[in-house]
């Protein structure tokens, strides 16, 4: 029968090797929910500022700060944002607006960057709704 002797510092060194491990494991959670949360929040702003322009598609920079305004919270600075509404064909109604966003979230974790260039990651979503009504003169 085999019996091990405990070595002093022995319970130390273990522990020590465990709370780094969990450590990087909590950091990793930590990066991919704030990345949910921050995706959650663009694709609601884009949706917010789709269903803005179904009713005034020709006010592209009131859809832009509908979609800034839905986002501030968790993205104070508004030129970190890329807002880019654009049409199907025409903005008339009957026809489909896009709003796109797209925002850098830089990551947390420690070693983030063997796995994403920069420890940033581009977040990007779309919206469309089809336009309900319209003042622009070129639609029929």
């Amino acid at each position: 029968m085999l019996h091990f002797r405990r070595q002093p510092g022995q319970a130390l060194v273990e522990f020590t090797l465990i709370v780094v491990v969990l450590f990087l494991l909590m950091a990793g959670t930590v990066d991919v929910a704030r990345l949910v949360t921050a995706y959650t929040y663009l694709n609601n702003a884009a949706q917010e500022g789709a269903i803005y322009g179904a009713m005034y598609p020709a006010q592209v920079a009131e859809i832009q700060a509908r979609v800034q305004e839905s986002v501030k919270s968790l993205f104070p600075d508004p030129t970190t944002l890329t807002i880019t509404v654009s049409y199907h064909t025409q903005p008339c109604p009957g026809h489909l607006i896009q709003v796109d966003v797209s925002a850098p979230v830089t990551l947390i974790f420690p070693f983030a960057e063997v796995f994403v260039s920069g420890r940033q990651v581009l977040l990007h979503t779309s919206a469309q709704q089809m336009i309900l009504t319209s003042n622009v003169p070129t639609c029929p």
